[in-house]
């Protein structure tokens, strides 16, 4: 109330307000935020931030101004007078809750044919072929993509990247190429894993019968948690 014209204050309180249930209420400081923004572009991805929040922590709310389709809304209207890379994978992600999975899917396919593609688009489109139930053939390729753009040798943030394709590996019946990728991951996060890891590969190299790396491995899972009685 001190400085009426200032819409991050507008913004800031509409928070706390949805926090309490107090929807009507930041509605209005929403739409005044919106109003006073100069950056309107920004406000509409902020609102459509908040939305998809609070569409995905309070969906038991009957507050029927508030659904996905409305946060899509405020995304395109930024997209329209912005079209940051960032402000499309918000939209992405608003459509992967909404579980329109094939609009998800073409977004992030038409990044990657462009110059903007890069590891995330790649794994963003992966995860929305494994929603679709698309084949795991399909999803390791798009990590295939993902992780030939890392340079070589990889850096730490392909590991997330290797561990996926490893789990896909292991869905797909390829053990030993799920191993590979576990130790990989295992060699990109500097050997900083913990005991359930060591089980989960010790479980992948008994498929694989890799007998021997999986006594050592379900031994380091002991030694880390000895207390563990499935260990």
């Amino acid at each position: 109330d001190t400085y009426p014209d200032n819409p991050e204050g507008y913004v800031r309180r509409a928070t706390p307000l949805m926090d309490t249930y107090q929807f009507d209420a930041a509605d209005s400081d929403l739409q005044k935020y919106l109003e006073l923004s100069a950056d309107k572009d920004k406000a509409h991805s902020s609102v459509s931030s908040l939305l998809y929040t609070k569409l995905l922590y309070q969906p038991d709310s009957t507050y029927s101004k508030w659904n996905f389709d409305v946060a899509l809304e405020h995304i395109d209207k930024a997209i329209e007078l912005n079209s940051k890379l960032e402000y499309k994978y918000q939209k992405g992600q608003i459509l992967m809750a909404k579980k329109d999975y094939d609009a998800a899917y073409n977004l992030y396919d038409a990044i990657n044919r462009s110059a903007d593609r890069s590891p995330a688009s790649y794994y963003a489109a992966s995860l929305v072929l494994d929603a679709r139930g698309d084949t795991v053939t399909a999803q390791i390729e798009l990590l295939d993509s993902a992780l030939a753009m890392f340079p070589d040798p990889m850096p730490a943030d392909a590991a997330n990247y290797v561990l996926r394709r490893g789990k896909l590996y292991e869905r797909a019946g390829i053990y030993r190429k799920a191993v590979l990728d576990y130790n990989k991951f295992c060699y990109l996060s500097n050997n900083q894993v913990n005991a359930n890891f060591y089980y989960d590969r010790s479980v992948l190299e008994t498929k694989a019968r890799m007998y021997q790396q999986a006594v050592d491995d379900i031994n380091m899972a002991v030694s880390a948690e000895p207390n563990d009685i499935l260990f």
